[in-house]
C-alpha cells in the first residue's frame, strides 16, 4: 500500500487551474523530488500531500487507520476519513461511513504520515528552492 498516493488530482484556485490531473504515489522508504520551475505547483504538491489543502478534483487516499471505542467497549476500525477537534470518520471494512463525537469514544489514530507533516512546517520555499536548486548542479 502506497504511503502517498494522488490519482487524478486537480487543483484549481477562483477558476484557475494550478495542478492539472497529477497521478504518483510513494511506497514506504521510497524518496521523490518535485523538481520544477517557479510557480510550477511543487509547494502546492507539498500542501496537498500535508493535508493543508484539499484537491478540487482527484483522489488522494488517506493511509492513515483509526480505532474507535465507544463507552459500551466494541471497537470499530477503518480509514480515517475525517478528523477535527470534534469529531473523528472513517470508513470501516465494509464500506460504511460512521462518525463519532470526539469527546464520547476513545480515539487510536495510526498515520504514517504525521512525521513527515510535523517536518513540512521546518522548510520555508526558500529551502525547497535551495534543494531543488542543489540537485540541478548534480545533473
Amino acid at each position: 500500500m502506497p504511503l502517498v498516493e494522488f490519482r487524478d488530482v486537480v487543483y484549481e484556485i477562483s477558476g484557475k487551474t494550478i495542478l492539472s490531473e497529477i497521478n504518483f504515489s510513494v511506497e514506504i522508504g521510497e524518496t521523490l523530488v518535485l523538481l520544477g520551475r517557479s510557480g510550477s505547483g511543487k509547494s502546492t504538491a507539498l500542501k496537498l500531500t500535508n493535508g493543508m489543502l484539499f484537491p478540487t478534483r482527484g483522489d488522494r487516499p488517506n493511509p492513515a487507520t483509526v480505532t474507535v471505542t465507544p463507552p459500551a467497549g466494541a471497537t470499530v476500525t477503518g480509514r480515517l476519513v475525517y478528523r477535527d477537534e470534534f469529531t473523528v470518520a472513517l470508513t470501516d471494512s465494509a464500506g460504511w461511513y460512521r462518525s463519532f463525537p470526539i469527546d464520547r469514544v476513545k480515539v487510536t489514530v495510526d498515520d504514517p504520515l504525521d512525521t513527515h507533516r510535523a517536518q513540512l512546517g521546518k522548510y520555508t520555499d526558500q529551502d525547497m528552492h535551495d534543494v531543488l536548486a542543489y540537485l540541478q548542479t548534480l545533473r
